[in-house]
């Protein structure tokens, strides 16, 4: 918990970060980076009683790449034809009913362009505390922060995350996977896709770009 001496030194600090940039404030009150960013996320989470807590979902295309082979193959930086960009998220708010989310239009996937929806998560995220996913830590914000920074926006500041796949440290169940963890402890599986979804989903077909969207849905909303 913060003080009040606390809190007013960070108000200071971060202040003088919107006036002159984290750079210049890092100079001034003799700070590296990483002890500005703990600032951020410290106010951020000490500013509610009630911590943002955001379930998140993400899914992606596949990199396009030109290869000789299909078993065992090292692929190069230069054999991709076209890197992955963001297809769709999904959100909410723990314990809320209300599900938000966005999908790429059927124009959107064929130019390759995610910027609206990178756009829309990066708001989301912007707002919540804690982030809960599956291997969300080492792939769904990794990814996001990606994207964000492919597209001139910088990582979110979140205080913590949590991801389902410490089943695997906490428990022995027979799979670790999304879908059995589901069909356990809920009766519910993840929904039944194919690699076929997200070829069609690069062709801008409207009706795959909603089931996708849909899979997202159901993935951070069970």
């Amino acid at each position: 918990m913060l003080n009040r001496t606390s809190i007013q030194r960070i108000e200071e600090i971060l202040q003088y970060v919107n006036d002159f940039g984290e750079t210049e404030a890092c100079k001034k009150f003799s700070i590296n980076i990483e002890t500005l960013h703990r600032y951020m996320r410290d106010k951020k989470f000490s500013d509610t009683r009630n911590p943002q807590v955001i379930l998140l979902d993400v899914e992606t295309t596949p990199i396009e790449t030109y290869v000789w082979h299909t078993y065992k193959q090292w692929i190069p930086h230069t054999s991709i034809i076209e890197p992955s960009f963001l297809l769709s998220w999904t959100a909410k708010q723990l314990f809320s009913a209300e599900v938000m989310s966005d999908v790429l239009t059927p124009a959107e996937a064929l130019e390759k362009n995610d910027n609206r929806i990178v756009k829309s998560a990066w708001k989301v995220l912007e707002s919540a505390n804690v982030i809960i996913g599956h291997n969300v830590r080492k792939f769904d914000l990794r990814y996001l922060n990606t994207r964000f920074l492919m597209n001139n926006l910088k990582p979110p500041v979140i205080s913590d995350n949590r991801h389902t796949r410490s089943s695997k440290e906490k428990l022995s169940i027979p799979s670790n996977k999304l879908d059995y963890l589901g069909t356990l402890i809920r009766n519910k599986g993840k929904l039944k896709t194919d690699f076929e979804l997200w070829v069609n989903c690069l062709h801008g077909d409207l009706q795959a770009l909603k089931t996708c969207k849909s899979t997202t849905r159901k993935t951070s909303c069970s």
